[in-house]
């Protein structure tokens, strides 16, 4: 793992010719305290919602709204089990 990471961090420092290698790390790897997170969305969610946008922009569906294509897509994934986050709650007044 480790080498593999120095010889992509080579590629970027060799990609990034003239500038300082500090600069090339932090393109790399992010800046200075800065978090790395992982995908929130997984592949079976990404593909719902590519679909149900295709359903969109053919008319199929009856569905109104970009907002709404994409939220048929994430609840689909979410029943088939797909990595979606949790929905969030609407807060009441």
């Amino acid at each position: 793992m480790q080498a593999a990471l120095k010889g992509a961090f080579a590629r970027a420092t060799a990609a990034h010719v003239g500038r300082s290698r500090r600069v090339a790390y932090q393109t790399f790897f992010g800046r200075p305290g800065q978090v790395l997170r992982m995908a929130r969305y997984g592949k079976k969610a990404q593909r719902e919602v590519h679909t149900e946008m295709h359903h969109y922009k053919r008319g199929n569906h009856g569905i109104k709204s970009r907002k709404q294509a994409i939220a048929i897509g994430l609840s689909k994934a979410r029943r088939k089990g797909g990595k979606v986050p949790k929905r969030r709650r609407s807060s009441k007044r």
